[in-house]
């Protein structure tokens, strides 16, 4: 039986012979790199996407990080004065014997500080985010 193998190989050239030993190898190299080729094209087309989006987004990340950190620092400062101010009105109303609920702007800045105390709150969480981001070097 093998005879009549080898006999009828003989008959091909040396060309057809190395197709034939490697014909099944050839064929899973290219099952292989055909399926490899289209996920690599989602991945390179979707890595040119986000590096483009990235290329947007920088020179945003890197305003709001220098404006966030100025308004930190401003807020800040801003809420201890009024802290410091309510604490003076009511002493005052204390001193005086007034109801410190009829001083005018107290609860109107009391909302204001807790709000502000909410946004700086926010904007001190996302900062060192915009910092890291405005280090990034884009190709």
């Amino acid at each position: 039986m093998e005879n009549k193998f080898y006999n009828e190989l003989s008959k091909f050239k040396k060309v057809e012979k190395i197709d034939l030993a490697l014909l099944d190898d050839l064929k899973i190299n290219v099952n292989s790199l055909s399926s490899n080729e289209s996920i690599l094209d989602r991945v390179a087309n979707d890595m040119v996407q986000i590096n483009s989006q990235m290329v947007t987004i920088l020179p945003k990340a890197k305003d709001r990080a220098k404006v966030g950190k100025s308004m930190v620092d401003a807020t800040k400062d801003k809420i201890q004065l009024a802290e410091k101010n309510i604490a003076k009105a009511k002493q005052a109303a204390k001193d005086l014997g007034v109801n410190v609920n009829d001083i005018k702007h107290l609860k109107e800045l009391d909302k204001l500080m807790q709000n502000n105390l909410s946004a700086l709150r926010t904007v001190e969480f996302y900062q060192s985010a915009m910092e890291n981001i405005a280090k990034l070097k884009l190709i």
